[in-house]
Order: C-alpha cells, then structure tokens, then sequence
C-alpha cells in the first residue's frame, strides 16, 4: 500500500509525445496517438491526443488543448507477484468461490488481493494456479509458480492522487532461489593497467 501524493511532475502538452504517460480525466494514461495544428491567430498549436487508460486498457479518451496546458504525469510503478495459495469461501450453493490470492512480494512481503469477479487477470490467474496445483500436482509443476505483473499508478481524487492497480500479465514461471554473491565491487569488467 502506498501513500496518497499530494501533486504530480507537469509537462506542456504541446511536448507530449506517442508512448508518453499522461494524466487524462483523473486516470494515468499512455498516449497512443498524438496531433498538432498549427498556430492560430492567438499564436498557439492546438494539440489533439488519444489515450489509452493503463489501468483498464479497454478505456480510451480523446484531449483536445492548447498546446501550453501544462498536464500531470502520474507516477507508475511495475512489479511482480507471486502467487502462494487462494482463499476460498462456500458461496449460497456450497460451491467453493475464490475471495482473495495471497501472493509475495520480491521483498518476501505478504500481498493480499482480493479476487475481482469478472475480470480476466483474476480469473486467467486462478487457472493457472489450479492448473498448476490442482488436487493431484505432478512431478514437472513443484517447480512452477504463477507470477502476476503489476502496474500500480496514481489515480485522480478529488485533490489528491490515489494509488489504484492492474494485473499486467499472468505467466508460469520456473520458482528460482537468489544467489547471493561473494565479494562485491565490479564484476566482469577488468581494469586496464
């Protein structure tokens, strides 16, 4: 869980390029194409940008401003999880109905999702999960986790910018242990005398 920030970096929009991260309707979006007319009779490009929301890629919004706006960027963070165990409740049939995945962070810290019905991320996730650790788990799958790849930004409210975030990726992964290695300093490179 992350703080709320209190104010965004700012760009002019007429310097805003394809691929850039911008605030757009309170959401952190990426802009997916970007246009320019030229200066009218109060000597300002008009600037004219489709977006995409990073958060629900589904969404797109149309900006159209001046090319002196200045816009927020928001602030994004990328990460990985993996996935431990799910949580699991009898619903009203007595049918067991996934609630939350339980997952570590590459800190080894907790992280507790609760499951969002009806999206995909979740549900490809619990798949694979079950997939891999079904009820009789084989040799080649010990192995195996499932890794989900987060995207974390801020998001508009009200004056305040809030963290709200989106599975970017569901993937198997082979479990790997961290080598901790001997000795510091530079490694691989040679000085030259």
């Amino acid at each position: 869980q992350q703080q709320p920030v209190e104010g965004l970096n700012r760009i002019e929009s007429s310097r805003i390029k394809v691929r850039g991260k911008v605030m757009v309707k309170g959401r952190p979006c990426v802009c997916k194409i970007a246009s320019f007319a030229k200066p009218g009779k109060h000597g300002h490009i008009k600037c004219n940008f489709l977006v995409q929301d990073l958060l629900k890629p589904d969404k797109k919004y149309q900006h159209v401003c001046p090319g002196k706006d200045m816009i927020d960027v928001p602030e994004i963070v990328k990460y990985d999880l993996i996935v431990l165990s799910l949580r699991e409740e009898l619903d009203e049939n007595m049918m067991e109905e996934v609630t939350e995945i339980v997952a570590i962070d590459e800190d080894g810290e907790q992280v507790i999702l609760p499951f969002e019905e009806d999206n995909d991320a979740f549900e490809d996730a619990v798949e694979k999960y079950h997939n891999l650790h079904g009820e009789e788990e084989s040799e080649d799958n010990k192995d195996k986790v499932v890794v989900l790849s987060i995207i974390q930004a801020t998001v508009a409210k009200g004056k305040k910018f809030i963290w709200e975030f989106a599975i970017e990726r569901v993937s198997i992964a082979t479990k790997t242990t961290k080598k901790k290695s001997g000795g510091g300093g530079r490694r691989g490179r040679r000085r030259r005398r």
